[in-house]
């Protein structure tokens, strides 16, 4: 899915614009329909600060090994054998822990994402996917973003 165009909520903008990015991942309908719902809601919204909003999926950033891997990998694994992926799902919940080897991948396969959150410059984001959320966390972390950042639960259960 391409990025949704940057809409300013009907507003004249100016360099005071306050910039909110919403983002989600491809896998699953639920997480894409969450910041749709999101973006509709913002560009409706009547703001007395200047808002330019932008939506995007943060697949479209990675390389097409990891997309691949990241979204036909768990829709594979959901359709097909949902009680390995409901295992692995528990053998791997560890809040607020992820390895070192998960975080290096994760990261190298984002630059653009990292990239990209430096040049839009968000003053709040909002995840409707715990991907994008970790990643700005690591990020605000090292100092490579201010923004904040809040995160829409879309599954029954947090991870």
């Amino acid at each position: 899915m391409p990025p949704s165009k940057a809409h300013s909520a009907g507003l004249v903008l100016g360099p005071a614009a306050k910039r909110i990015l919403i983002i989600s991942a491809s896998v699953g309908a639920g997480h894409m329909r969450a910041a749709e719902a999101i973006d509709l809601h913002l560009a409706a919204g009547n703001f007395a600060t200047p808002v330019v909003v932008r939506n995007v999926d943060i697949l479209q950033f990675t390389s097409t090994t990891f997309r691949k891997l990241y979204k036909d990998t768990y829709l594979d694994m959901v359709g097909r054998a949902p009680e390995v992926f409901g295992w692995l799902y528990d053998a791997t919940d560890r809040p607020f822990k992820r390895s070192r080897l998960q975080k290096t991948i994760e990261e190298a396969s984002t630059i653009k994402f990292a990239k990209f959150i430096r040049d839009f410059n968000p003053d709040v984001a909002i995840c409707t996917h715990f991907l994008p959320a970790t990643l700005l966390h690591q990020m605000r972390k090292k100092g490579g973003t201010h923004c904040r950042i809040a995160t829409v639960i879309t599954d029954f259960d947090v991870h």
